[in-house]
């Protein structure tokens, strides 16, 4: 049995129930419960924090997402045919719910040098069971607008399912063109816009997560 106990005098809560001793005279059943002192011991000798405390900092989904900016910066060399050219880290660790991502909204930028023409058959990839595993399928950055200020939003043929406490990682390879104008030297970042598609599993509520760029390459 559950339930609350509520002290109508005060008007406010006094404990909740575990359990229930049963009689068939209501006005002998015993009731055993928490009180609001005793809940708020048991949490704080678990985690160290307050009960309202620790309801602040572990409820909601919560989607950090970061990557270092050497893996999102490719340098390309003579000769190469495909590179992974980012290396993304969803992180739910401090989240109270699995989350999902549907789409994401990409930006990429070149070197003086550099092209969007210069890439193909880009694709992204998540880590899981030990390899790499579909997420988008290929697509090509010159018939987008990756390019501009405000990216190009990717949907994602499977959404990307981060459980809580966990974290994925996620890698966007691309293809060397071929084009003969494609030289070596160029230089191609691709970055993570924070408006990104992203809901709890438990609510079915969308969210938004945090984006966080590398500092220094």
């Amino acid at each position: 049995s559950g339930g609350v106990v509520w002290d109508v005098v005060d008007n406010k809560f006094a404990g909740l129930i575990f359990g229930v001793e049963w009689s068939e005279d209501p006005m002998k059943r015993v009731l055993h419960s928490l009180t609001p002192w005793a809940i708020n011991s048991v949490i704080f000798n678990e985690t160290g924090q307050s009960l309202s405390e620790f309801v602040e900092t572990n409820s909601g989904p919560d989607l950090a997402i970061y990557w270092s900016k050497y893996m999102s910066s490719s340098y390309i060399v003579s000769g190469m045919k495909s590179s992974r050219f980012g290396d993304y880290t969803f992180d739910a660790k401090e989240s109270a719910e699995d989350i999902s991502v549907t789409a994401l909204r990409l930006k990429l930028e070149t070197s003086q040098e550099g092209s969007e023409n210069d890439l193909e058959n880009c694709q992204l990839l998540v880590e899981e069971g030990g390899g790499l595993s579909q997420l988008s399928g290929f697509f090509q950055p010159s018939h987008l607008s990756f390019g501009d200020e405000d990216g190009e939003i990717l949907r994602l043929e499977r959404s990307l399912t981060v459980p809580k406490r966990s974290s994925k990682r996620v890698v966007l390879v691309c293809g060397v063109s071929a084009h003969p104008l494609a030289s070596a030297g160029e230089t191609f970042s691709w970055s993570i816009m924070p408006e990104i598609s992203a809901k709890s599993l438990l609510t079915d509520k969308s969210f938004s997560p945090r984006v966080t760029e590398p500092d220094s390459p």
